[in-house]
């Protein structure tokens, strides 16, 4: 099972964009932090939803085939 290639193209454009802007403002000391940690916030969550959304339901629909398989239903 995979992200569809839609979803994947969006997520990479989000946590491309939001990773290099966090980037940008981290580096930049002049700024304040609140960018910096709203971009990061907006990085993790991303991250959080791939992973920790989408890949354990895919893991648990694939064990339900397979069991749905070998049982014949």
């Amino acid at each position: 099972m995979y992200l569809h290639p839609f979803v994947a193209a969006f997520m990479l454009l989000w946590l491309g964009t939001v990773g290099v802007g966090a980037f940008v403002v981290i580096t930049n000391q002049r700024e304040s932090t609140v960018p910096a940690l709203v971009l990061t916030a907006m990085f993790l969550f991303g991250v959080a939803l791939v992973v920790g959304c989408f890949y354990p339901e895919a893991y648990k629909a694939r064990r339900l085939l397979d069991q749905g398989i070998r049982d014949g239903v």
